[in-house]
């Protein structure tokens, strides 16, 4: 077998190990290593494997960095599944018979067209004026990771669009029904493909602000959930960690999450940043070839995610610094959480596929403390408060559906508020009807909630009240003026105004709900 020397890929199933998508030399080799999983597993044998070499795309091209897929649960005649893209519009879907090395199978599957992704701009810092762009390290539109789960192969990669003018790299997700796999791989209405391509913008972002994403991976769980970790930057955004779900029963992909904002730019000053685009070197320093995703084994379902985000590490120097985050995803939202102020009881339930809500545990009174606010802030946690003791807590979903306490922080440790609404990424708006105030929030360390950014007195209007659209944006509505406003959340903790609706222009409600 040949010596794996640097960015080797490695899957698994029932049956094989397999390692692919390495290099040496800085030669991409068009060879994997194959290893038998159930001798290594039970200790009974000595390694036993081989290499396939010199595979070949469908249009006779080499086939260079094959990712090998990380399977769950039995395939079809027990196929090791392994992709690659090719000729920018194509991604090769292989599988090898552990009962026969000598059988490869090969499928070429159309996909959007791609280009080699561009290189990512960076938000400037006053200490570093002209950033250098961003360096990912992985050059190419190469596959970064491949699950197979349930009868379907998921893959992403990053890539820019043809013809596109702009600096912008995007996430790019397929997902393809591989159960009969080598009979053919649907792609009709009802097959369960998925071919979609992402980024530019978040639902929060100012209008026409862009950025790049980049460097994804993903998981997918046993509700056949897709998690999909990355990271984004542009010329508004320092290099920032986020993540998106796609539920199994969606249509679509859901709005991003942010796990951590960047705080400043990597790499150096840019000696050529007055050189057309195409020109500059990215970032030698602070580069980024990795990030981790996994699925706790525990439940199935919960995934946690190692990302990273700019921060600085010296003044006009900037590095990643990576962080950690736990993705709670069960495949039966929406759920609730039901709490009675008198007897302090709770209890979490969740919609069941026939319309109806189940009950998954009870929490008798006194389980919980007093608590005249409770929003959720994403990811399956709560935020408790007391608005006349300025106390909060924080929880989260646990197992047998418990509400679990993270931290607390208690009487005096916030101001007074009569509404707060969470964000879904962590961050909560606070604001004060009598005042006119308000402030924003983030989950910090311990289950406690840290202040981002403060607006004293005066900084809204009159609002009765305040929904959350979970993706950093809020409406306020004055229940008796029939006026509105929308805005987002923007840099360094402020609300700012996207639009406002006079006096009449809305009806008179009482309860206002986001959906």
């Amino acid at each position: 077998m040949d010596t794996v020397r640097d960015y080797q890929s490695i899957g698994i199933s029932q049956k094989l190990l397999v390692i692919g998508g390495y290099k040496t030399f800085k030669q991409w080799h068009d060879t994997v290593a194959v290893v038998r999983a159930d001798p290594l597993a039970t200790g009974t044998a000595s390694l036993q494997g081989y290499t396939l070499s010199e595979l070949k795309n469908p249009d006779g091209s080499s086939a260079g960095f094959l990712q090998p897929a990380l399977q769950h649960g039995p395939s079809p005649e027990n196929a090791h599944f392994l992709v690659n893209t090719a000729a920018k519009d194509t991604l090769v879907v292989w599988a090898i018979d552990p009962e026969h090395p000598g059988d490869l199978y090969r499928a070429g599957v159309p996909v959007l067209t791609y280009a080699s992704p561009k290189l990512p701009e960076q938000r400037p810092h006053a200490e570093l004026v002209h950033p250098q762009l961003i360096n990912p390290v992985i050059a190419g539109a190469i596959v970064l990771k491949t699950v197979f789960r349930n009868g379907k192969l998921h893959a992403c990669w990053q890539d820019s669009k043809p013809n596109d003018t702009r600096q912008l790299r995007f996430v790019h997700l397929v997902r393809v029904d591989v159960s009969s796999f080598p009979q053919g791989i649907p792609r009709g209405p009802g097959s369960g493909l998925i071919d979609r391509r992402f980024g530019k913008s978040a639902v929060s972002d100012a209008p026409g602000a862009v950025s790049s994403y980049y460097m994804p991976t993903l998981a997918v769980n046993a509700d056949g959930a897709i998690v999909l970790n990355y990271c984004r930057c542009g010329p508004d955004v320092f290099p920032e960690a986020r993540y998106s779900v796609y539920l199994n029963s969606d249509a679509d992909i859901q709005p991003s999450h942010l796990v951590h904002a960047g705080e400043y730019p990597v790499g150096s000053e840019d000696p050529d940043w007055t050189a057309p685009i195409d020109q500059r070197e990215a970032a030698k320093a602070g580069v980024l070839d990795y990030l981790g995703i996994t699925v706790d084994p525990t439940d199935d379902r919960t995934v946690w995610i190692i990302n990273a985000f700019g921060s600085k590490k010296a003044k006009g120097v900037g590095q990643y610094k990576l962080v950690v985050k736990r993705i709670v995803v069960t495949g039966r939202n929406p759920q609730i959480f039901a709490y009675n102020f008198n007897t302090k009881a709770g209890t979490v339930g969740y919609v069941t596929t026939d319309g109806k809500i189940a009950v998954d545990e009870q929490q008798g009174p006194g389980a919980f403390g007093e608590w005249t606010h409770i929003v959720s802030i994403g990811d399956g946690r709560v935020f408790f408060y007391n608005e006349t003791k300025g106390s909060g807590a924080v929880g989260h979903l646990a197992a047998a559906g418990t509400i679990a306490t993270e931290g607390q922080q208690g009487p005096g440790s916030f101001g007074k508020w009569t509404h707060i609404v969470g964000f879904g990424d962590g961050r909560v708006f606070f604001y004060n009807e009598t005042k006119g105030s308000g402030a924003v929030g983030h989950l910090a360390a311990a289950g406690t909630i840290a202040t981002d950014g403060q607006q004293g007195p005066g900084s809204f209007g009159k609002w009765t009240h305040i929904v959350g659209f979970g993706d950093g944006r809020i409406f306020f509505y004055n229940e008796t003026k029939g006026s509105g406003a929308v805005g987002h959340l923007a840099a360094a903790g402020t609300i700012a105004t996207d639009g406002q609706q006079g006096p009449g222009s809305f009806g008179k409600w009482t309860i206002l709900s986001a959906l």
